[in-house]
Parts: structure tokens; C-alpha cells; sequence
């Protein structure tokens, strides 16, 4: 085959085309492919050998000389810089390097279900190109970084199951293209931010089983494209606001085993998307408002231990 001497004219480096390529004993022609970045290959390299990559359950190429793109769970984008790593359940261990902060590229990051320890490096807030940041399931510890809320592209932070303390960061308010948060199965303490009321975009959000305290934030009532709230498994007080009832794409509200009180607002009846709504074992009190049984689409609901 020969396909040379074209300007602009090159092999696709999707696979099915290489293999096939591959299969024609000559070829005069380049592929489109981009020239792997030394740099990324270098931090690649040191994520591997820091994570104990021998022992890792599939490190199909790495360190190999093939192209980063073929290295198990790897992406790259046209100029051959990496900007997808995809290593979950992959038996990664120790603590995660700081020079993951070098791939300036990085779109997606998925490092779940492995064994990582040590806190979350601060230098990841200045991967300024970063989507996706996936490390639940793991065992990391410290507190969150402030320095993530400066991740002005990030739509999904995802840090659940890990033993993080502290406070949320005020500065995720920053995060204005955030589309989902979760934070749960930690032990995060302090109140909920109001400033996360400024997450317009917010669809999602999960801060259940942590032992945060205070009360619910009035100003959630203004997180309108919210579907999914689970503040449940904490120790919140006060009454429930009474602007949930705004939130008129909610689908499934949780706020159970806390401590709240009063009584249940008779505007979640407008919530016509509702589909679960947990208050149990609470410390609510009053009637239960007749408007909770126009919500057509509401499949579960549970009202259990508490003073109605």
C-alpha cells in the first residue's frame, strides 16, 4: 500500500484501522498519530512505579515503548498528551503522587477502588483542563483540598468512601460548571456551606453519612436543576426549609436519621418529579401534610420514627 507524498494525508490510529494496517505486509504512509509528550510519559512512569504498578491487575504496555495511548486504561489527545486515566479497581497502592498534577492535559480521572492512602494532592487544582475527579472507594485521609474549588471546568467531584475529615471547602462555590458532588461515606464535620447554593448546575448532590451539623441551608432553595439531595446520616438540626418545596426537578430527597424538628412543609407536595422522600427517624412532629399524596410519581416514602 502506499499513500504517501499527500500533504495532510496520513493513516487514522483508531485501532480497528491499525490492526487492519497492521495485516498489509508493506505500507508507504505515516499514521496520524502524534508524537507521545516525554513529560507525560515521565509522569506516567512515576505514577506507576509509586502506585506499585508490578502488582497492578492489568498494566497491559506500560512502560513499554508502544504509544501512551496503548498503555492499559490510558487516553491521549491529538497533540499525544494524556488526558484521560481510567484505573479503577486496578490494585493501586500508596499514596498518589504530586506530579499527576504535571499532566496538564487531563480531562478525566478515574482512580476508583483501589487502596490509596495519604491525602489528596493539593497541586491537582491546578489542572486547569480537569472534567472528571473519581477517587471513591479508597482510603484516603486529610481534608479536602481548598485548592480543588480553583477547577473552573470540573463538573463531577467524587470523593466518596474514603476517611476525609474536616470541613467542606467553601471555595467548591467556585466550581460553577459542577454538576455533581459527592462527598459521602466520610467524616466530614461543621456545617454544610451555604456557599454551595451558588452551584447552579448542580444535579446531584450527596453528603450522607458524615457527621456534619447545623442546619439544612435555606439557600438550597435555589439550586433549581437539583434532581438528587441526600444530607441523610448526619447530625442536622432544625426545621426542614420550607424552599425545598422550589426544587421542581427533585426526584429523590433524603434527609433521614438526623435530628431535625418541626414540622413537615406542606410545599414538598409540589415537588412533582418526587419519586423518594426519606424523613424518618427524626425528630419531626405535626400532621403529615395531605399534599405529600398528590406527588404522582412518588414510590417510596418514609415518615418512620418520629413524633407525628
Amino acid at each position: 500500500m502506499r499513500f504517501l507524498s499527500n500533504a495532510g494525508l496520513c493513516a487514522p490510529i483508531d485501532d480497528a484501522f491499525q490492526t487492519w494496517l497492521e495485516s498489509i505486509d508493506t505500507v508507504w504512509g505515516s499514521s496520524c498519530a502524534p508524537t507521545d509528550s516525554p513529560m507525560d510519559r515521565a509522569v506516567l512512569v512515576e505514577l506507576y512505579e509509586t502506585l506499585d504498578g508490578v502488582n497492578w491487575t492489568n498494566s497491559a504496555n506500560w512502560l513499554s515503548d508502544r504509544p501512551m495511548r496503548e498503555w492499559a486504561d490510558v487516553t491521549t489527545d491529538a497533540d499525544g498528551r494524556v488526558n484521560g486515566l481510567y484505573l479503577t479497581n486496578n490494585n493501586l497502592s500508596g499514596e498518589i503522587p504530586t506530579a499527576l498534577a504535571n499532566l496538564a492535559n487531563l480531562e478525566e480521572v478515574y482512580l476508583t477502588g483501589n487502596q490509596l492512602t495519604g491525602e489528596i494532592p493539593a497541586e491537582l487544582g491546578s489542572l486547569a483542563n480537569l472534567e472528571v475527579l473519581y477517587l471513591v472507594r479508597n482510603q484516603l485521609t486529610g481534608e479536602i483540598p481548598a485548592e480543588l474549588g480553583t477547577l473552573a471546568k470540573l463538573e463531577l467531584l467524587s470523593l466518596w468512601h474514603n476517611q476525609l475529615t474536616g470541613e467542606i471547602p467553601t471555595e467548591l462555590s467556585s466550581l460553577d460548571n459542577l454538576e455533581e458532588l459527592y462527598l459521602y461515606n466520610n467524616r466530614l464535620t461543621g456545617e454544610i456551606p451555604v456557599e454551595l447554593a451558588r452551584l447552579s448546575k448542580l444535579r446531584g448532590l450527596s453528603l450522607h453519612n458524615n457527621q456534619l451539623t447545623g442546619e439544612i441551608p435555606s439557600e438550597f432553595g435555589d439550586l433549581t436543576n437539583l434532581q438528587r439531595l441526600n444530607l441523610s446520616q448526619n447530625q442536622l438540626t432544625g426545621e426542614i426549609p420550607v424552599v425545598l418545596g422550589n426544587l421542581a426537578n427533585m426526584e429523590r430527597l433524603y434527609l433521614s436519621q438526623n435530628q431535625l424538628t418541626g414540622t413537615i412543609p406542606e410545599e414538598l407536595g409540589n415537588l412533582t418529579n418526587l419519586e423518594r422522600l426519606y424523613l424518618n427517624d427524626n425528630q419531626l412532629s405535626g400532621e403529615i401534610p395531605p399534599e405529600l399524596g398528590t406527588v404522582a410519581d412518588l414510590m417510596n416514602l418514609r415518615l418512620d420514627t418520629n413524633q407525628l
